[in-house]
């Protein structure tokens, strides 16, 4: 049963909302296929805002239409997730390092507010994940690039379906929280170099430790998702 997002400005931005947050929390896994009378019925709208939603998911990457099966939640391949990390590590390495000069204090405690709060809500995955968004975004909101900022947001939303799939692993965890009080460190001491190393060495670790567990997973189960599919042709 889809949960249905309260607000929304047209029928088709319900629908999109309400399936992307699913699909992000992991409760619409991949291979699920989307059925359009099925989404719509639940919903209580039309086909139309329905096929609507799907061609701007499939735009993001989160579901594919797969030939004789339909729109299906996409599987992220271990090449896809690599290659949206390295991007997501040259861009987010590049607005933090400008963002650090335009920071003032009160920027600085709000994010180690945020990293606080983080570590209080490791036994609730999608809270301690969208804390996580929260404490990277405001690392780099103070960039005056905003184009930058918004490229690296679309690749939020490819990258953090990635994470979803396989929660919060506590070795990972602990990980980031160190390497996020070094970050603070650094930002603390305005030293912009050091901020946009550990930043850009976090993204490609995160990028690599994530696309080996897919090779991992596909290894275990490689025709899991393309049976499930047909069961259901």
């Amino acid at each position: 049963m889809l949960r249905i997002v309260k607000q929304f400005s047209t029928k088709a931005d319900l629908v999109y909302q309400t399936l992307f947050e699913d699909i992000i929390g992991n409760k619409l896994i991949p291979g699920t296929r989307l059925i359009v009378k099925e989404i719509a019925n639940q919903l209580e709208v039309s086909d139309i805002p329905v096929r609507e939603a799907l061609k701007m998911l499939e735009a993001t990457g989160l579901i594919e239409t797969k030939p004789y099966v339909g729109a299906v939640v996409a599987t992220p391949s271990p090449e896809w997730i690599e290659e949206v990390f390295v991007m997501r590590a040259a861009l987010e390495s590049m607005a933090i390092r400008t963002s650090i000069p335009f920071m003032r204090d009160a920027d600085i405690e709000e994010i180690i507010d945020i990293d606080h709060r983080m570590k209080e809500y490791k036994g609730n995955p999608a809270e301690y994940a969208r804390l996580n968004r929260e404490f990277h975004k405001a690392t780099m909101g103070q960039s005056p690039y905003p184009n930058l900022l918004k490229l690296i947001d679309d690749l939020l939303v490819k990258s953090q379906y990635g994470r979803a799939i396989f929660g919060l692993k506590p070795a990972a965890v602990k990980i980031s929280d160190l390497e996020h009080d070094q970050l603070i460190e650094a930002i603390q001491s305005r030293d912009a170099s050091r901020a946009e190393e550990i930043t850009r060495d976090h993204r490609l670790r995160v990028g690599s430790e994530l696309a080996d567990a897919i090779r991992k997973l596909m290894v275990k189960q490689p025709n899991i998702i393309e049976e499930e599919n047909k069961k259901d042709v």
